[in-house]
């Protein structure tokens, strides 16, 4: 799962590889309360691509899976 791969980058010590499964799935519980940015009915692709520049400017859009 990708998150488990952004929050192995983040940390460095080793020691912290034991809380990763925890860290996973907060991070996978934060990315499903985030609502889609996307409207109905629209491509989540190509929404992305053609409104880019306001998603970077709302973290919770842009995080937004």
């Amino acid at each position: 799962m990708p998150a488990g791969i952004v929050l192995a980058f983040w940390s460095i010590d080793s020691a912290d590889a034991a809380r990763l499964p925890i860290g996973e799935k907060n991070y996978a519980s934060f990315l499903l309360a985030l609502p889609s940015p996307v409207p109905k009915g629209s491509d989540a692709r190509g929404y992305f691509a053609d409104h880019y520049a306001d998603l970077t400017r709302d973290l919770s859009a842009y995080g937004w899976r």
